[in-house]
């Protein structure tokens, strides 16, 4: 009930702002405003993500079919292919859904990530195979059975299919070995979608394909098969009017099919010849090694981080708020040094002038103790990222323990914990210490610790100790004394920074026992941070002093402040990457050698698709894309996607028969051109939709991160990839 009564209290918070903003100059901001608008984002991108979908779709249904002149604008209704273009995408959705159920039900959890990602290298992996099967369908012979065509469409193309996608999964199952959750659960939702789709392409799509033709066989109207359309010639006298020769997998001459269509015909007649030509090649290659060195250039300018801002809607009032924050805020977050009974120990006994000697900041303790190098960093924090002294409750204690005026009895009615007659008298009045007449009253008050104690507790030449025993004894009090004008020094904030022992020995241990002990955390502050970079740095900072102090200290130390939990991923993330794309290429290149059986086609493939990722750097460098959670997922996803661009086109040269520049050629005019109609156009119009979204982060991560991966892969595979098979292929 309180937390629907504090966020709806933070919501009327928000709206007072929101009234009070056209007359004073004010950013705002509440705990749940960082939630609630990334809901409003996600909620508002919805409608965007939707037409990007409806727009691949209508793509995949025009381009599957084949375009009729006007005289013969019957026949559209007939050769079109909405209704399989339409199957080829829900296929593909239905690998999602199976991917959602499988990994959710073995308890995978679902994020933010994977419902933008998956969708989109899904799709593009999946519809590329719809166009290349059915391309490859489609070059048959259409005198044959269906069943017969189908079979020599699968023996064209159906192993390049499953090498790309079993590259493709397993690459992406590899990810899973990481240790950041976000990129785990997109590797194994990735993994299961891709294998998923694959499984049904090859039998459920196949046999549309065929439904399909049948259904062009007898003149059925697309999408409504119960009407026929008649007037029509029949449809092999029309593919022996437009026949040619074609060649099967093998490179033989398997008879006469049907006009190629205009992709096709445009690969085969302008782009192969292009390309082939001597002087293009050499071109080629200069072009793009002079691009690998300018990418290169780029990768180091890539930072880490995900602003805050890219992730929240371009009319979002928290831009304003974090804007004033970098430019105005001149106090750094909060950093807790927390020291553990580990090392061993069983708990922390700070009775023990060794121990407290490591810890405190007083003149009397270590010079390297944690009070005293805090200390010595705060005076530099543009280096150490340290910016003010050590808040210590053992240097208040301390202190505390000696004033004559913070730890002072009479000996009257004896107050808890004291049970010899002692009454302790606080500087002020507090619940916990009333200000009672024995006080006032009674004679003899006394200090806590007298002179002579001290004279026999001295430390590095310096009397200001208690005793051991009076340590523990007067630690209870300490931690219920509150401040006042005449002590400066108490202990009734610090209940927080102290975890006791629940039992020690088998005995419940008192809260307040000092010998209780089991964590204890000290307080600074970084300095205001103002970028990523800073959060970054000041986070690496304190866990190398902190890992400094653990050694020279003895003692388990570790570094918290709130912000940490969103920024700790950035100290392993390039090394993440690194193992996940380096297992990636491993996977491809194993794949790859297995079913083509050819070194030199593996080492090609792998390092087109090395290159592929060392231009999405380059990239990432050159538009300010910052390197996170999300861009490592990208780079994944562009591994798969530089796959499909390259294993079917090696594929089809591979198993053409000829000289290097003819099954060059034959490679670019059948599959090439299937690529080029199916993952590079459908991706084009998909993501370029995604530039008018409202959230910075789709236009940065999704359309600009998606656009530069499509483009790379198409010019690598369609144009790189043909150059060097005709130079240096098998």
């Amino acid at each position: 009930a309180w937390r629907k009564k504090n966020k709806a209290w933070e919501a009327e918070i928000v709206k007072v702002m929101e009234s009070w903003s056209d007359r004073l100059d004010i950013a705002y901001s509440t705990e749940r405003s960082v939630q609630d608008e990334l809901a409003k984002e996600t909620d508002t991108d919805i409608p965007t993500i939707a037409i990007s979908y409806i727009v691949m779709f209508l793509y995949v249904g025009f381009a599957l079919g084949k375009f009729i002149p006007v005289e013969k604008s019957a026949r559209f209704f007939v050769r079109t292919k909405f209704a399989l273009g339409l199957a080829g995408v829900v296929l593909v959705l239905f690998s999602l859904v199976i991917s959602v159920g499988i990994c959710t039900y073995a308890g995978i959890k679902a994020t933010l990530i994977i419902s933008e990602v998956i969708p989109f290298i899904v799709l593009a992996i999946g519809v590329d195979n719809v166009f290349i099967l059915h391309s490859a369908f489609e070059n048959t012979l259409p005198s044959d059975p269906l069943h017969h065509r189908m079979g020599m469409a699968m023996a064209s193309v159906g192993l390049s299919i499953i090498c790309a996608a079993l590259s493709e999964a397993f690459a992406f199952a590899l990810g899973a070995l990481t240790s950041m959750p976000a990129v785990q659960a997109f590797a194994l939702y990735s993994a299961v979608a891709i294998l998923a789709d694959l499984l049904l392409q090859m039998t459920v799509f196949s046999a549309l394909i065929t439904l399909d033709a049948k259904r062009a066989d007898q003149q059925r109207i697309d999408c409504i098969p119960c009407i026929s359309v008649g007037g029509f010639h029949n449809r092999l006298e029309d593919f022996s009017r437009e026949s040619r020769a074609v060649m099967d997998a093998s490179g033989q001459t398997v008879g006469e099919d049907r006009e190629l269509p205009f992709l096709a015909r445009l690969f085969r007649d302008k782009v192969a010849p292009f390309l082939l030509d001597p002087r293009v090649k050499v071109g080629t290659i200069i072009v793009f090694f002079a691009w690998w060195i300018v990418a290169g250039s780029f990768v180091n300018k890539i930072e880490l981080g995900l602003p805050q801002d890219e992730a929240l809607p371009s009319d979002s009032f928290l831009k304003k708020y974090f804007a004033y924050l970098a430019d105005y805020l001149q106090v750094g977050p909060p950093v807790y040094f927390v020291v553990k009974s580990g090392q061993g120990k069983e708990f922390l006994d700070y009775s023990d002038y060794a121990l407290q000697n490591k810890i405190c900041s007083k003149s009397s303790c270590d010079s390297n103790s944690l009070g005293n190098t805090i200390g010595s960093y705060s005076r530099a924090p543009n280096v150490t990222w340290i910016a003010s002294p050590l808040s210590s409750w053992l240097d208040d204690y301390l202190a505390w323990i000696v004033s004559r005026s913070c730890c002072r009895f009479v000996f009257c009615e004896s107050t808890a914990p004291f049970t010899d007659g002692r009454h302790y008298c606080p500087p002020i009045t507090t619940a916990e210490f009333p200000d009672d007449i024995a006080c006032e009253n009674c004679d003899g008050m006394q200090t806590c610790v007298s002179s002579d104690e001290l004279r026999d507790n001295c430390q590095n030449n310096l009397c200001d100790r208690a005793s051991r025993d009076h340590f523990d004894e007067y630690f209870p009090v300490f931690l219920n004394s509150s401040c006042g004008d005449a002590c400066g020094s108490c202990g009734n904030h610090y209940h927080g920074d102290i975890a006791p022992l629940a039992t020690h020995n088998g005995i419940n241990v008192n809260y307040f026992s000092v010998d209780g002990v089991s964590a204890t955390r000290y307080t600074t502050y970084h300095p205001a941070l103002r970028t990523q970079s800073d959060f970054i740095n000041a986070l690496e900072a304190a866990y190398d002093l902190a890992d400094d102090l653990s050694k020279k200290l003895d003692l388990e130390i570790f570094p918290f402040s709130s912000y940490y939990v969103f920024f700790e991923q950035y100290l392993h993330i390039k090394n993440i990457a690194g193992v996940v794309l380096g297992c990636a290429m491993a996977v491809v290149a194993i794949v790859t050698l297995v079913l083509f059986r050819s070194p030199v086609l593996t080492v090609i493939i792998v390092l087109i698709v090395a290159l592929v990722e060392l231009g999405v750097a380059g990239i990432m460098g050159m538009w300010d894309i910052s390197f996170n959670a999300v861009s490592v997922v990208n780079m994944v996803s562009a591994t798969g996607i530089a796959v499909e661009f390259c294993v079917h086109l090696c594929h089809s040269f591979a198993a053409h028969g000829g000289t290097r520049d003819e099954r060059v050629e034959y490679a670019l005019t059948h599959i090439g051109s299937a690529v080029f109609s199916g993952i590079t156009i459908t991706k084009f119009c998909g993501v370029s939709v995604l530039a008018f979204a409202r959230s910075e982060i789709f236009v940065v991560y999704y359309f600009r991160m998606y656009l530069g991966i499509v483009v790379l892969g198409a010019t690598h595979g369609l144009i790189l990839l043909p150059v060097v098979l005709s130079l240096f292929g098998p």
